[in-house]
């Protein structure tokens, strides 16, 4: 096996704009395939200070009174189960309902001993209720705790199929304002390889902190850009950016793998151009 073979990014450096509590996990995976991943957090996840609804929400949960509790983030699925917890109760009653997640939600579920009822391979929006075909709705109480701000696509797709949404605000995304100096620099200087994105949040605050350094000229189509599901490509694509990469799964080892074979693409494109350049003409000086 040839080391591009093995360790697919090696020598690139990409860009981890994740949160930096869950940064390292994607670094882990970008670092065993080689890269030298850079790791710059644009946005900070904080609970909400006005808890009112979250917390009726988790009371009634208590109490029996949801059929479905789907969560659409990890940090969401975080939050909510440390609101839980504050107000003296057991993660398990996450149990009273049926639980649903995409991949990386459901492993941090279980880490809180949350066992995710079903497991969505790609959680997006557009596609929930679809994925939850065979589930009657009609009727049915739902609890989607979220991020301020969230697309309104998920609770009108679920309430489209007849079921009742109780949706509630668990955390914001917060600006990492010292992000943008750092930034602007790595891409004036072209140092940066790739950018991975991992939510609409990141892509979002990656602009803002563009236009807080007036950075207008760096050189997009030097930079691999990889998000990590349709939805976050959308939002970049809805900024002017050029998406290369997106996973068919919405984990840190398929961003990673995604990414990986953009470069596998061009270092073939490359090597095939070279193939059929024409021949190199030696010119000597004559005497």
């Amino acid at each position: 096996m040839t080391t591009s073979q093995a360790r697919p990014l090696q020598g690139r450096r990409v860009l981890v704009t994740r949160p930096r509590a869950q940064a390292p996990v994607l670094a882990t995976v970008l670092a065993e395939h080689g890269a030298e991943p850079v790791v710059l957090p644009l946005i900070a996840p904080t609970p909400v200070t006005d808890t009112s609804k979250l917390d009726a929400g988790i009371v009634r949960l208590a109490r029996g009174g949801y059929r479905w509790l789907i969560f659409s983030s990890a940090n969401g699925a975080r939050f909510f189960l440390t609101r839980v917890q504050t107000l003296g109760y057991d993660e398990r009653i996450c149990q009273q309902a049926r639980v649903v997640a995409g991949a990386a939600t459901a492993t941090t579920l279980a880490q809180q001993g949350v066992r995710a009822d079903v497991t969505l391979t790609n959680f997006r929006a557009e596609t929930v209720s679809a994925q939850l075909a065979t589930a009657s709705l009609t009727d049915q109480q739902v609890l989607l705790p979220r991020a301020a701000g969230g697309r309104p696509v998920l609770p009108h797709t679920l309430r489209q199929r007849g079921a009742v949404v109780d949706e509630v605000v668990v955390y914001r995304s917060a600006p990492v304002p010292e992000s943008s100096a750092p930034l602007a620099r790595w891409l004036r200087s072209g140092t940066l390889n790739a950018i991975t994105f991992t939510s609409s949040s990141t892509v979002r605050h990656f602009m803002a902190a563009l236009a807080t350094e007036a950075l207008t000229d760096w050189q997009q189509e030097a930079v691999v850009i990889a998000c990590i599901g349709a939805t976050t490509a959308a939002t970049a694509q809805e900024h002017g950016l050029r998406v290369d990469a997106i996973p068919e799964q919405t984990t840190a080892a398929a961003l990673v793998q995604a990414l990986a074979a953009v470069f596998a693409r061009r270092r073939s494109a490359s090597a095939a151009a070279a193939d059929g350049a024409p021949p190199r003409m030696l010119v000597t000086q004559e005497p």
